[in-house]
Order: structure tokens, then sequence, then C-alpha cells
């Protein structure tokens, strides 16, 4: 390393010996050692920064797949109630179709539904709550 520059330059010399060397190694070494460290900080910082971001990604990621998964658990347990509702109306429908090819119970069923009878038969209405009578055909 060069003094600076003075206007009487002429007048000073710089000495050249070993210790004057050894300082200007040892500035040298100091700043090469000074810019690797701040190379290095850069650099971990930069890993740093991208570390956090393949986090931040993979955690924003984990958390959606977690939503999506209750979501999911939630619907799976609608349908399934469905299911079942619709499996035991289906077992209720279909003992009505064995009902319905039975005769005697498809003969009393259309007695107590439409008010039908036999030839010689009466039939009697009975008010059932409160005095009301109620009838199986209303009229409008």
């Amino acid at each position: 390393m060069e003094a600076p520059k003075r206007r009487f330059d002429s007048k000073i010399t710089n000495l050249n010996n070993q210790y004057i060397q050894e300082q200007q190694e040892q500035e040298a070494l100091a700043k090469h050692q000074r810019f690797v460290r701040r190379v290095h900080r850069r650099r971990l910082l930069f890993l740093g920064v991208l570390v956090l971001i393949f986090a931040a990604l993979l955690g924003n990621q984990w958390l959606r797949s977690q939503r999506t998964q209750r979501t999911l658990q939630a619907n799976i347990a609608v349908q399934q109630q469905k299911l079942k509702k619709a499996q035991q109306q289906q077992e209720d429908l279909q003992i009505q179709v064995d009902q319905l090819h039975d005769a005697d119970y498809l003969d009393k069923l259309i007695r107590y539904k439409y008010d039908y009878s036999k030839k010689g038969e009466v039939i009697f209405t009975l008010p059932d709550n409160e005095g009301q009578t109620t009838s199986s055909n209303p009229k409008n």
C-alpha cells in the first residue's frame, strides 16, 4: 500500500524495511479476511432466506392438505349418514313391496285407506282426538 500523496512528496520517502512489509501484509490479510467474512455472511443470509421460503411453502402446503383432509372427512361422514338413511328407506320400501304381494294385507290396506267395504258390510267412523272425526280422504 502506498502512503497518501502529499504536497511535499519529494521530501518524504517510504521505508521499505521488513517491519513495513509485514504491516502491509497483515493489513492485506486482514482486508482479505474481512472480504471473505462479508462474502460468507451474504451467502449464509441468502441460504437462510431460501430455507425460510422453502419452509414457509412447505408449511403452507401442509396446512392446506390438513384443511382439505378435514373437509373430506366431514363430507364422508355426512355421505355415510345419508347412505344409512337411504338404506333404511330401501329396507322399509322392500318390506312394503313384500307386503303388497300378500293378498290379505292388500285387502286390509285398501279397506282402511279408501274406506272400501265388502258387500253387506257397514263402516262406522268413530271420533278420534277431542271429538273430531278423521277421514282418510279429506275434501277441500
